[in-house]
């Protein structure tokens, strides 16, 4: 089954992107293909300078990793994290938006 899984993989990124291992296999990829990295720089530099409109792009580079994973029975502990640091960024960024009495824009999903 693993062998069956780690082919399907292959077929969706590439081969060069699975490596097999004695221990298993590796999903060899660039940390700014990750998108918790995508995420989290700009929406840090937007939480330092309360800059809504940063946050509102920060929110834009992912949409609710949970939705991917609708077919499964349980989500990752990771896409619960992403999902919980993009919902803390879009409720900051309201926050902001508020405070600053302007009318609170959604991230253009």
């Amino acid at each position: 089954m693993l062998q069956t899984l780690a082919s399907r993989v292959r077929y969706a990124v590439g081969s060069a992107r699975v490596e097999a291992l004695a221990s298993g296999y590796r999903l060899v990829i660039d940390p700014i293909d990750v998108d918790v990295v995508r995420f989290e720089r700009p929406a840090a530099a937007g939480r330092e300078s309360d800059d809504p409109t940063a946050l509102r792009e920060a929110e834009a580079l992912v949409q609710s990793p949970l939705s991917e994973l609708s077919e499964l029975r349980f989500p990752t502990d990771a896409a619960v994290r992403l999902d919980e640091l993009r919902l803390d960024a879009a409720e900051y960024r309201l926050g902001l938006e508020v405070a600053n009495n302007r009318r609170p824009n959604p991230p253009p999903y």
